[in-house]
């Protein structure tokens, strides 16, 4: 099946994620588990496309040998008074102790589930879209969305973050509230001139600093201050040891705040992408990016980026990244490009003369661009010559969907032609593509 898109209002641009899965070997789990430093190490995650664990000695697949072995990760923790490594994913919660890993089964309430967290007493919180559940002494117990507050746009509990100092606290996408000694919520809502909540993180004094569509807002123990700027921002937020408030955007990459002023790190600044799916800060106070193209180090003067073809990371859409402790970074390694190759038809004509392109991120619904991907980093694009043929040479390992020019607009095919794959040094021949089919 394909789709027609076009430019600024020349078209619109509909796309498909496909993920797939498989179950790891025990061989290749004891592989993992022997290389990931679980102390100082970077989980990632790519939706679909594996879990990874970054340390001085590389990138290396995490496999969890569970009934339904994720391929994603929804979020990690680690429990403070165990060490325990925790795993929300799509089937379930995994656990890892240190030696072996188990399940521990959601209450049926947490259909879809958003974040997690582990406090300082081992109880395990998740927040999901029917409200907040809590697992202490080997049972479930959950909050409904009620008591999260009263606005309309109350339709999930979008993050839950527990303190050192036993403080428990979740957002929704209008409210915030936090857990009192008495197992009762309070709640703050409300905000004038507020909009879309986002991300939530805990500073050094266990406050909360939560993101919204135009700043950040900051708690001094009463009351939330807005700190707003003319960047758009909301989610995800990170505060850093030094008390730098890191915001992430879907189209504007990612803010720096210290307290007085912005400053924004872009595609022109050093990042590898504007679309930003998580912001970390590890304990040394360097910022980790998981963005739609590539995975993002900041040292505070220079940006380190991780690649499928420098890494061995397992996707270049990092959409989740959990530091541990203080992580070594691994040597990056360019690994030796592929090709891509292939004839666009219409029937059996040939179509000479029409643009193909290999695009790098996530296609929007439009583009502003002279191409569909114009504004990607890396992509690549190239005409068919009179017998329809076309040739990407030294392209990079890594994911891409194709565009192709036709006399009705851009075209992007969807399902199991939408995506393709280079391997390192491969050569992948996609064939015959028929534009009218």
């Amino acid at each position: 099946m394909k789709k027609i898109v076009q430019s600024l209002g020349l078209a619109v641009l509909i796309c498909a994620v496909l993920a797939t899965g498989h179950f790891a070997t025990d061989q290749k789990v004891a592989q993992a588990q022997e290389v990931c430093d679980f102390a100082n190490g970077v989980l990632t995650s790519s939706l679909g496309n594996g879990i990874n664990c970054i340390d001085g000695n590389g990138v290396h697949p995490l496999e969890i040998p569970i009934s339904f072995a994720p391929t994603s990760a929804d979020d990690f923790a680690i429990c403070p008074d165990t060490g325990n490594l925790l795993v929300l994913h799509f089937f379930g919660l995994a656990v890892y102790d240190g030696s072996s890993w188990s399940e521990l089964e959601l209450p049926d309430e947490a259909l879809v589930t958003n974040s997690l967290a582990c406090d300082a007493s081992g109880q395990i919180w998740i927040a999901h879209t029917d409200g907040v559940s809590v697992y202490s002494a080997g049972a479930w117990t959950s909050y409904g969305l009620d008591v999260f507050g009263t606005g309309e746009f109350i339709y999930e509990v979008s993050h839950i973050r527990t303190g050192t100092d036993g403080s428990v606290w979740a957002s929704t996408p209008e409210s915030i509230a936090q857990l009192d000694e008495a197992g009762a919520w309070t709640v703050y809502e409300g905000f004038e001139n507020i909009f879309s909540i986002g991300g939530l993180a805990l500073d050094a004094n266990n406050m909360p600093v939560v993101g919204f569509s135009s700043g950040v807002l900051t708690f001094d123990g009463t009351a939330f201050t807005p700190h707003t700027n003319d960047w758009f921002g909301g989610d995800p937020v990170a505060v850093a040891p030094d008390g730098t408030i890191w915001l992430g955007s879907l189209t504007e990459g990612v803010a720096s705040f210290d307290g007085s002023n912005w400053t924004v790190f872009d595609r022109d600044s050093g990042l590898s992408s504007n679309t930003v799916h998580d912001v970390k800060v590890d304990s040394t106070g360097r910022v980790w990016v998981g963005t739609e193209h590539g995975l993002n180090v900041y040292d505070g003067s220079a940006w380190t980026i991780f690649y499928q073809d420098n890494s061995g990371l397992a996707d270049n859409t990092v959409r989740l990244v959990h530091p541990l402790g203080a992580p070594t970074l691994p040597a990056l390694v360019q690994e030796t490009p592929g090709s891509v190759a292939g004839v666009i038809v219409v029937g059996r004509d040939p179509v000479a003369n029409t643009r193909v392109e290999l695009c790098t991120e996530l296609l929007g619904g439009t583009f502003y661009g002279d191409t569909p991907c114009a504004d990607h980093a890396g992509a690549l694009l190239t005409t068919t010559n009179d017998a329809g043929e076309f040739t990407f040479e030294n392209v990079p390992v890594g994911r891409y969907e194709v565009t192709i020019e036709t006399a009705d607009g851009w075209i992007y095919f969807v399902g199991v032609e939408s995506e393709i794959e280079v391997e390192e040094g491969a050569a992948v021949d996609m064939g015959f593509v028929d534009v009218a089919q």
